[in-house]
């Protein structure tokens, strides 16, 4: 995945603490104003997100979404929703930093040169561009603070497709409706069984999406999408046996 700038940890520190306020006070999560101090405070919440993600921090991570469905997306990761699965995500990466600097596994941190919020009726949305694509979220007010309902990256070939998070998890009810939930996959690699995807995978294909999801006892559906007047719906379907 591209991105705009990679900060060094130093710089995210930095980051942090120009962002950092006092602790947030819980808000009614019908309000449907944002106040600039939760525009700050939302603004935070992406930093924190990137310093723990460039550290692989898998107690911090996980944390600032919120429990117990909060959830990232991706078309290659799938959707990881729920602390367990974010806790298995951030622990594939390897992050194990020698002088500061990071070993090639390590994930890149994304640091969004501007970002949207809107308030909505259940808290809030935003959209944080980079130029790799842009961040797609969702927010509530927890009495902890604001937390992520959902953060889903969008890359620019798929944003080029007309694909966006809606989309991402529409597929994801649709592709899952007649067969119950998906397998977590997992793959072995040079420092041990690591964790890969969730829901199912999805890629831009001519005329819509096509998708990728593993079902428990072995195989996997290979799965091809339309959008149609009515919403997203399986235009053909392949069990692929293990």
């Amino acid at each position: 995945m591209s991105i705009c700038k990679v900060l060094p940890i130093s710089g995210i520190v930095g980051l942090l603490a120009l962002l950092s306020t006092a602790a947030p006070a819980a808000q009614n999560s019908t309000t449907a104003i944002l106040t600039e101090r939760d525009r700050e405070e939302l603004r935070l919440l992406s930093a924190r997100y990137s310093f723990a993600l460039a550290t692989c921090d898998d107690k911090t991570w996980p944390g600032l979404f919120a429990a117990p469905n909060g959830y990232f997306a991706s078309g290659s990761r799938g959707q990881v929703l729920g602390r367990h699965r974010l806790a298995e995500m951030i622990r594939s990466y390897n992050c194990n930093y020698v002088n500061g600097v990071a070993p090639p596994h390590a994930p890149g941190v994304v640091v969004p040169y501007r970002a949207e919020f809107v308030a909505t009726r259940g808290g809030a949305k935003g959209v944080l561009p980079y130029n790799g694509g842009e961040y797609q979220d969702t927010y509530v007010k927890t009495p902890e603070g604001w937390r992520f309902a959902s953060r889903t990256v969008v890359t620019n070939k798929e944003l080029a497709a007309s694909l966006s998070a809606a989309d991402f998890a529409d597929i994801q009810k649709v592709a899952a409706e007649q067969v119950g939930p998906f397998e977590d996959v997992y793959e072995d690699t040079p420092v041990g069984r690591r964790f890969k995807s969730a829901g199912v995978v999805i890629e831009p294909a001519p005329g819509g999406a096509k998708g990728t999801a593993y079902v428990k006892g072995g195989g996997h559906y290979s799965d091809i999408y339309t959008r149609t007047p009515q919403g997203w719906r399986i235009a053909s379907r392949e069990f692929v046996k293990k």
